[in-house]
Order: C-alpha cells, then structure tokens, then sequence
C-alpha cells in the first residue's frame, strides 16, 4: 500500500497553471532587457582592445555577442523571446 502511495504522489500534479504574463509585464520586461543590453554594451565598449582581444571578444562583435548571451539566458529560464510575445 505505501509503496503505491508514494509512486502516485504528485502534490503539485494537479495545481492550477501559471497565469500568462500581460502587456504590463511584458513591457516592463522588454524595457528592463533593453536596459540591460545598453548597459553591458557601453561597458564592453570602454574597455581598450587589447583586454577584448585577451577575452576573445572584437569591438564589432559586442552587441551581437550580448543579445545572443540575453537568448540564451532566457533559453535557460524557460522564457521564450520577447518576439515570441508579441507574436
């Protein structure tokens, strides 16, 4: 008897399902990411060429290189895109 008790026990199997997120939400997020992304840009930029050359990085490479780091994060939290929000 227990052990089917505890091969069927799944409290959190019949929960409700997370609320979407709305417009607000999403806005507020797109803005604090655009944020972010502006943020690490300019600071990568200050640094000299020699010190991005030393972390692998080319000057031109910056801003792809951090929005393709804001995907994949989000990728990780299990968060789609903000494009796949407005879609």
């Amino acid at each position: 008897m227990y052990a089917y008790f505890i091969a069927n026990y799944a409290p959190f199997k019949s929960s409700p399902a997370s609320p979407k997120p709305g417009a607000l939400h999403r806005g507020l997020r797109a803005i604090r990411l655009s944020w972010q992304r502006r943020r690490t840009i300019s600071a990568l930029q200050e640094l000299d060429d020699y010190v991005l050359r030393d972390i692998g990085l080319q000057r031109e490479q910056i801003p792809m290189i951090v929005n393709n780091m804001q995907v994949s994060d989000m990728r990780k939290e299990g968060t789609p895109p903000l494009s796949a929000h407005a879609a």
